[in-house]
């Protein structure tokens, strides 16, 4: 009764060991071949694409601009 007092009063944290089993069906489940088929195929996403980071609102102002060389 105590420790609930405590945990509702913030007093200490509850500790939280809630474990989740979703997705245990696909744990494991790639070959070899599988995982080198998946990297082949998504390689391409590791290159970056320079003129479309440049027109994006994440690249900095200054730079968008022209006002920085490197």
């Amino acid at each position: 009764m105590l420790k609930l007092l405590k945990e509702s009063l913030g007093i200490d944290k509850k500790k939280r060991t809630t474990e989740y089993h979703d997705l245990d069906g696909l744990a494991g489940t790639w070959s070899s071949s599988d995982a080198a088929e998946f990297a082949q195929a998504t390689a391409v996403f590791e290159k970056i694409d320079e003129d479309m980071w440049k027109k994006s609102v994440f690249f900095p102002v200054w730079q968008r601009k022209g006002w920085y060389e490197a």
